[in-house]
């Protein structure tokens, strides 16, 4: 792998070089770098099969399906790869791509397989390889999705970076796999998953127009609410409701800290780093017009370089950007962070002690034997809010100015969250990458949740606020539940005697609730007209003409329905919309089954690598 990047760097370093660099990463990352999860004593054998094909970190079946779908996805992604415009997300788009084409490309070309779909033979390879964008020459001014011209050039040029990395073979795999995945979904988009007669009904549903009635029951603007609860309401609802005003279960745990350990660069070094490279740290001078051509001057005068300032009297902030990038130019966090990550397991594997876990107190043993940090700064902390800038101001204490990556946000709460798994006999997490760490948490006390007594609760005003403001909204709820009841009957009744829809929504219920009468015509499913909810809409598209729907309660108010006219449309399976339609219930019915099997295929191992840190 470093000898294809220095051989990539030599021919020229070109910014399309850069972004490919940066992919190459992308792709190495999914392919090789998983954090420690589980130990190996726990996974066991075949946890982690995906489709017959181990997808452990260190498996040769995943990285060759992740170097085809590497390939694949920088070809995708072609035309962004020739536009500068786009470099900078680049990377990202390849690598997304990259593991949703491992992921989709392995069940889909197995089903292929045993559907005897034929492989692609050399005429339809050529033919894939200069439909690529990445190919194709480009112009500026070109219109969208307007393919250029093919370029042998191009084409060779990529060849070439493969055949310094030994992917050649790979190569021609990636183009087999991708036509032969493209040829079953070519199927799938067939009249096997989608018929035309499935498009005219969507599209004769959507474009249906509808005329309806709508009664609508409510209570009147400025009517009195429900008076307060004496307080032997209030404590029998306490009693049916107490859980909801426990105290919130709190974790109390300490963590392990096992750091990344690696040489630390002198100032030698890092000074020498510095003038290889010093275009990366100090910013080129523009020249001003002073400072253009002079025919008068020697040309050896013109020509001399600006000297670099030392690496001594460079600001804090430049040196730490110099180290940065020493370390990750030397791999030196990757080595640290593996020893990291061993020390951790071997710990692990300590506790486990063949299937005989260790205790708690034999752990705090093994873990001061070993000189291991152990730290406890957190408070105990609830699942509705985790510490999280606490602690990673913690772990990279003394900096308290670390700035932390989303990331390393994500990781620490994923982290954080696994406290409240954890028991008396699993007391600690598997290690999480956090930065240039490996953390485990231990836990130290739960403290568990508690209803206070009512007597209590009483003398807290917000608790028994809310308590108050349940009772209030049941006593509604009731209200609105007996007045619903009485309000339909009535209607009903009104309608059996031969009154219309309207004349029945004029009758008078209650001082303090009323009915309303809406006439809502020509609308389409697609364009509900305001006031008519989704739910009620659907309640009349099942009735027969001129029929009435039960009374629906919907946010505190009741709904009756009516429709009295449906104009259908007569489109055919000829109309434009129809094809459009056709097309798309076409593309998301093979779509879905590729998720389908993706998601079936993740379900059935079980071990969620997918979720792992990688490094």
């Amino acid at each position: 792998m470093i000898s294809f990047i220095n051989r990539i760097l030599e021919k020229g370093g070109s910014w399309i070089m850069s972004i490919l660099l940066a992919v190459i990463v992308v792709a190495f990352v999914f392919t090789i770098g998983a954090a420690p999860g589980l130990t190996q004593k726990e996974k066991g054998l075949g946890e982690t099969d995906y489709y017959g094909v181990d997808f452990s970190p260190n498996s040769k079946e995943r990285r060759d399906l992740a170097e085809r779908a590497e390939i694949q996805a920088t070809m995708q992604m072609g035309q962004f790869l020739n536009n500068p415009q786009f470099s900078r997300f680049v990377p990202q788009l390849i690598g997304q791509q990259t593991q949703r084409n491992a992921l989709e490309n392995l069940p889909l070309s197995q089903l292929a397989e045993k559907l005897s779909v034929p492989e692609a033979s050399l005429d339809e390879m050529h033919k894939f390889i200069k439909e690529q964008s990445l190919f194709q020459d480009t112009p500026a001014g070109l219109p969208q999705g307007q393919p250029g011209k093919y370029s042998q050039e191009k084409f060779d040029d990529f060849l070439d970076r493969l055949k310094a990395n030994d992917s050649e073979l790979q190569f021609q795999e990636a183009i087999k796999e991708a036509i032969l995945v493209g040829k079953l979904q070519d199927i799938l988009n067939g009249p096997g998953t989608a018929l035309p007669f499935e498009a005219v009904a969507k599209v004769r549903s959507d474009k249906t127009q509808w005329a309806m009635e709508l009664i609508t029951l409510e209570r009147k603007k400025g009517s009195t609410q429900p008076a307060n609860p004496d307080e032997e309401e209030l404590k029998a609802l306490y009693i049916e409701t107490k859980s909801e005003y426990a105290t919130e279960e709190k974790r109390k745990v300490s963590y392990l800290v096992f750091e990344a350990e690696y040489s630390h660069p002198s100032n030698e070094q890092l000074s020498e780093y510095y003038k290889k490279h010093s275009a990366r740290f100090i910013p080129v001078k523009e020249k001003s017009e002073k400072d253009q051509i002079d025919p008068k001057k020697p040309e050896e005068e013109q020509n001399k370089k600006e000297a670099i300032p030392a690496y001594k009297s460079l600001a804090y902030e430049i040196k730490q950007d110099i180290l940065d990038d020493f370390i990750r130019d030397r791999g030196l966090k990757k080595i640290g962070l593996k020893v990291a990550a061993t020390k951790a397991e071997e710990l692990l594997d300590k506790i486990y002690n063949d299937a005989k876990f260790l205790n708690k107190i034999q752990t705090e043993e093994i873990i001061t034997k070993q000189g291991i940090l152990q730290f406890s700064h957190l408070e105990p902390y609830g699942i509705a809010a985790f510490p999280k800038k606490q602690f990673i101001k913690d772990i990279n204490a003394p900096f308290f100015d670390h700035s932390p990556s989303d990331q390393e946000n994500k990781q620490v709460e994923k982290l954080l969250k696994q406290a409240f798994s954890l028991s008396e006999d699993r007391f600690y997490t598997e290690p999480q990458l956090i930065g240039d760490k490996y953390i485990i948490l231990i836990l130290e006390k739960v403290h568990e949740s508690k209803s206070p007594e009512f007597e209590k609760l009483k003398k807290d005003a917000g608790q028994y606020k809310k308590l108050v403001s349940v009772w209030q909204e049941q006593t509604e709820e009731k209200e609105l539940s007996e007045m619903r009841e009485k309000a339909e009957n009535d209607i009903k009744t009104s309608l059996s005697e031969g009154k219309s829809f309207e004349n029945s929504a004029k009758m008078k219920l209650t001082e303090e609730w009323s009915l309303s009468y809406s006439k809502y015509v020509d609308f389409t499913s697609n364009k509900l007209p305001e006031g008519l909810p989704v739910k009620i809409f659907d309640a009349a598209k099942i009735l027969a003409k001129g029929e009435s729907s039960a009374m629906e309660v919907i946010d505190g108010k009741g709904y009756m329905v009516s429709y009295f006219e449906k104009k259908v449309p007569n489109y055919n399976s000829n109309h434009n919309d129809v094809g459009s339609e056709l097309e798309r219930l076409q593309s998301s019915s093979r779509s879905s089954l590729t998720q389908e099997m993706v998601t079936r295929g993740q379900a059935a191992m079980k071990v969620n690598i997918f979720e792992q840190t990688a490094n």
